[in-house]
């Protein structure tokens, strides 16, 4: 029985060790866990932060390319409407130029009108005097 005793007190020896090594290693192991929870959360908290940056990098890019927009279509506008104005203008130059054309066109079909009646009044003329000379002649 003394051997029963003395194993029962080693084995219970022994069981207080290993158990006082599992609660420091328990210990330990909470420790480690409580760590890398901490660790988590500052890596979780950098890419909020890290997130929100890159969100308000995005937004303030996202104004300017719609601010650029605004001004591209500004720029389209006013060249539209100088191209319009250029070819009312362009259409308005164009009309007088063949009003003149036109115009002018009129006052040389009037000289020709003139100079063919003076041509003809010639004509008419100098035949007279051709017969007034063939009736004396004869």
């Amino acid at each position: 029985m003394e051997f029963f005793g003395a194993a029962i007190t080693l084995l219970t020896g022994l069981l207080g060790v290993l158990a006082w090594r599992n609660g420091r290693w328990m210990k330990q192991a909470h420790q480690d866990s409580l760590a890398l929870l901490a660790h988590i959360q500052q890596s979780q908290e950098e890419a909020r932060r890290v997130d929100q940056e890159n969100h308000q990098r995005a937004m303030a890019l996202l104004a300017q390319i719609q601010q650029s927009q605004e001004q591209n279509h500004r720029h389209f506008v006013a060249l539209l409407e100088r191209i319009q104005d250029s070819m009312r203008q362009d259409h308005q130059d164009a009309m007088a130029l063949l009003a003149q054309i036109q115009q002018s066109q009129e006052e040389a079909r009037r000289e020709m009108a003139e100079a063919l009646r003076y041509i003809a009044d010639l004509i008419v003329s100098e035949s007279e005097k051709t017969r007034q000379i063939l009736r004396k002649s004869r």
